[in-house]
Parts: C-alpha cells; sequence; structure tokens
C-alpha cells in the first residue's frame, strides 16, 4: 500500500556504530612506514633495507650518440665488474632545460642498482658516473637514491 501512512522506524544508532568501530579496529592494525604509505607483510620474512641507485645517462654527445656497442662496452668494462651480482637497465627519452633556456630532448639509458649501504658500494658509483661524465663528455649524470625494503 502506498497510502503514504507507512510507519517511519525509529532510527537505530546502535548497529551503525558497531559497523563503525569495527572499521577502526580493523584500520589499527596496518603498519606504515612513516610516511603513512602500508607496508604489505611478506610471508614470514622481514625483507632486507638496501639502497636503490637510479643513474640516467644521456646519449647525446658532441660526437655524436653513444651507440649501443658503446654502452655495451661501458656496461661490461665500468659497471660488471664494480656489481658483479647484477643491475637492471632500459632505454629511455628524456627532456630537460639546457643553460640557454632551451627544451633539450634526449635518449638515454637508465640504469638502476640494488646494493648495501656500504662505502665501497657508494664509491663504486661515484666512479661509474665519473667514468661515464669523462669518457663521453657529459655535464652529469642524473642520480636518485633511495632507502628500499627488498625480499629476495
Amino acid at each position: 500500500m502506498m497510502d503514504g501512512s507507512r510507519k517511519k522506524h525509529p532510527l537505530r544508532p546502535l548497529p551503525f556504530l558497531l559497523l563503525l568501530g569495527l572499521l577502526f579496529t580493523s584500520m589499527t592494525g596496518c603498519a606504515t612506514d612513516g610516511n603513512t604509505r602500508p607496508i604489505s607483510p611478506s610471508i614470514g620474512r622481514q625483507g632486507t633495507v638496501l639502497i636503490s641507485d637510479t643513474l640516467f645517462f644521456g646519449l647525446s654527445t658532441a660526437r655524436g650518440p653513444v651507440g649501443a656497442a658503446e654502452w655495451n662496452d661501458f656496461l661490461r668494462d665500468i659497471v660488471t665488474p664494480r656489481f658483479p651480482d647484477g643491475f637492471t637497465y632500459w632505454e629511455a627519452n628524456g627532456q630537460w632545460r639546457g643553460a640557454d633556456n632551451r627544451l633539450v630532448q634526449e635518449r638515454s639509458m637508465v640504469l638502476q642498482i640494488i646494493h648495501p649501504d656500504t662505502f665501497q658500494a657508494e664509491s663504486a658509483i661515484q666512479e661509474i658516473i665519473h667514468r661515464y661524465e669523462q669518457q663521453y663528455e657529459q655535464d652529469s649524470v642524473l642520480r636518485l637514491r633511495d632507502a628500499v625494503q627488498v625480499w629476495f
């Protein structure tokens, strides 16, 4: 019957408050890393905190682009001896503003190395950067350094 005579039930705040309480209780068990991002638990393991260095190498030089063979030689001769346990690299395209205020677009290689936070590893990263800048007449190599939690 739709005659408008339907009874209205008084609000029942108790079920709502219980639901709200359960929601808050379930959220209090979430762990964060201090930056309010949840850390998902690994299955029975803590993980290890390591350093992730990501280096951006421009491929344009005054004498022409750094070719695939030159890049592979650089990896073989400079990077691999310093980080024989491994690394990852990929090709990218970048853009930056030059000293003359013009936008420069450039092919680049990105190298990511995950390693312990040691003096030896830091020295090796610095050496890789220095050798590339010297060998390919670069003003700089962009470096991003992060502490990361790693599970093997």
